[in-house]
């Protein structure tokens, strides 16, 4: 049989094997509009693809599937970023050759990836985008600044939507010499979120404590119809608070210690293998190294030490290590080694309870943000207020406070809240029905809130309700669905407060992805190919995400939950008695 007569029946192999997963990974926007089973797939579920059948004419391959064939392969080379260059490599075609042969000669070129194909693939992925932001009713947007390491006189401003937990990247700005000030940040945000048709959806703007990023949210004020305020960071902020509480000299003196020791065991060769030969006798764990820009890995790595404390001492009581300080033929080697023995297992010290006392200190900053933005108010309440005064009342904005008020999860547990606080926040969200549906909708807002406050039943709110978000975790935001029909008004302006993040983590992570996708081997490419491979790396992750299906299944997590549960009252009259009958 001759090589084009095998490759023929190769390629009748693959076209007989059934329909080839190639293309864009869809949205959930667009399979639902084509296969509404599609949206019914479980939560983490791979990403969806086009099904298509591979035409042929003859046994060759149709110009149509060798385009798709060749769209799918730089989708593979822009979401997972990879060089370009690969296709032009000798093992990377030998392995597109052995699954196609029919790619023979057909095989994408370097310069169209960079090209044409580019563009087509970001069009695509723009669409997409699009969609979802429309889909959308309220969207948050987080804003950054950045200088490029390798590309001197990079600056960059990176604009991002945010909307039911979904993170997409809007635009890179290139800003050259301008100078960052707040009225010209919040200029080329308007200017992106006009682009994007989302004006009037931008409900708060999202970012770092920079004097200049409050500005702008200042100015944002003046430029969006319905802004509700500025958020900053609250991760900076906890951040910070722990460089503030770690300025304690205890608290200092007990990190300096279990710095030494996980830098001790990290810097030398002999000791991590005898620590980690330990470690799989005994179960523990890595140490963890603290890092320089952000406090809460000290935490981390506290706790490592403390977690690892059979390791340790089992590692320092070895011959092993004995025979290791014997060797030294350095003093200094010698001291240091004695030192770290001494620091682990010295029966009079107190290393790992000091550790865990400073671990259980910080421990309520650590976690005090999670999820939605209301969470940020058990920074303020966790017991170190007078401690952290300054940073507890930065913590407690009114749009912060607004969000707890309306969060079923601090319903009853607002007592310690000062009465003014709560005064502002109420007012705010009265102020944003007004602002999103009209005078008359303030007005009824304003009665919902009173009786969500006082008399739950009347808007329809069970103790039950209340206990499903309290403790089987159910999505607040599917609480005020859930009893939307009895507080329409109210509803719209407490799901909104909870749709707002609460840290400018997309930020982080966009700038993150430059750092992948603008490397030092990609430092003169051009800005709009840089723009373009981004948009479509982190765009492609961000959509992959099923957010109806997340929906559907927190709403039906509360049902069951609701179901499972009997009535509160009835308990608390059962209860009651037999208290009476006792």
């Amino acid at each position: 049989m001759s090589e084009q007569q095998q490759q023929q029946q190769a390629g009748g192999q693959v076209q007989n094997a059934g329909p080839a997963r190639i293309g864009l990974a869809r949205s959930r926007h667009a399979l639902d509009a084509e296969d509404p089973s599609i949206s019914k797939k479980p939560r983490g579920a791979a990403p969806s693809f086009a099904h298509n059948e591979i035409s042929t004419v003859n046994g060759q391959k149709s110009a149509a599937d060798i385009e798709e064939h060749n769209e799918a392969i730089a989708i593979f080379l822009y979401g997972c970023n990879q060089p370009l260059s690969l296709v032009e490599h000798p093992d990377f075609q030998q392995m597109v050759f052995t699954l196609a042969p029919h790619m023979k000669g057909k095989l994408i070129g370097r310069k169209a990836l960079a090209t044409t194909m580019l563009d087509k693939v970001y069009e695509k992925t723009q669409s997409k985008v699009e969609g979802y932001l429309q889909e959308q009713k309220n969207v948050a947007t987080s804003t950054d600044a950045w200088s490029s390491s390798h590309n001197a006189g990079a600056h960059v401003l990176n604009v991002n939507a945010i909307a039911n937990g979904t993170s997409v990247f809007l635009d890179m700005v290139f800003t050259g010499a301008d100078s960052h000030t707040g009225n010209y940040i919040a200029t080329q945000v308007e200017s992106v979120l006009g682009k994007w048709n989302i004006l009037d959806k931008t409900v708060a703007f999202v970012t770092d404590w920079g004097s200049n990023m409050v500005k702008a949210g200042e100015c944002l004020q003046e430029m969006l119809p319905h802004y509700a305020g500025g958020v900053n960071c609250l991760q900076h902020l906890i951040s910070n608070g722990l460089k503030d509480f770690a300025k304690n000299e205890s608290v200092a003196s007990i990190m300096a210690k279990g710095k030494e020791v996980v830098q001790y065991l990290t810097g030398r060769t002999v000791p991590r293998a005898i620590y980690d030969e330990k470690k799989q006798q005994l179960g523990g764990t890595a140490l963890v190294k603290a890092g320089t820009t952000r406090f809460g890995s000290n935490v981390l790595s506290m706790e490592s030490v403390e977690r690892n404390e059979k390791v340790l001492r089992a590692t320092v009581s070895s011959d092993k290590f004995d025979s290791f300080i014997q060797s030294q033929s350095k003093a200094t080697d010698k001291e240091a080694a004695i030192k770290f023995e001494g620091l682990i297992n010295d029966t009079s010290s107190v290393l790992f309870s000091d550790i865990k006392w400073a671990v259980d200190t910080l421990a309520p900053f650590q976690s005090a943000i999670k999820e939605t933005l209301a969470l940020a108010f058990d920074f303020a309440t966790s017991g170190f207020a007078e401690a952290w005064d300054t940073r507890a009342k930065q913590a407690t904005t009114d749009l912060v406070v607004a969000a707890a008020i309306v969060d079923p999860r601090y319903k009853g547990k607002l007592s310690s809240m000062p009465a003014a606080d709560v005064v502002r926040g109420e007012a705010l969200i009265e102020q944003l029905a007004g602002r999103m549906m009209g005078q008359q909708a303030q007005t009824k807002a304003k009665g919902q809130l009173m009786n969500y406050k006082s008399r739950p039943r009347e808007i329809d709110i069970t103790p039950a309700a209340v206990a499903a978000t309290q403790t089987a975790g159910v999505a607040p935001e599917t609480f005020w669905t859930d009893i939307s029909h009895s507080c329409a008004e109210l509803s719209e302006v407490a799901r909104m407060l909870l749709s707002i993040p609460p840290t400018s983590a997309t930020s982080e992570r966009v700038f993150s992805a430059v750092s992948q996708v603008w490397d030092t081997g990609r430092s003169c490419m051009a800005s709009a190919r840089v723009r373009k491979l981004l948009f479509i790396y982190f765009n492609r992750k961000a959509l992959s995400r099923d957010g109806a299906v997340r929906d559907a299944e927190d709403f039906a997590a509360y049902v069951k939950w609701l179901d499972s549960l009997n009535n509160e009252e009835e308990q608390e009259k059962q209860q009651q008695q037999q208290q009476e009958q006792q």
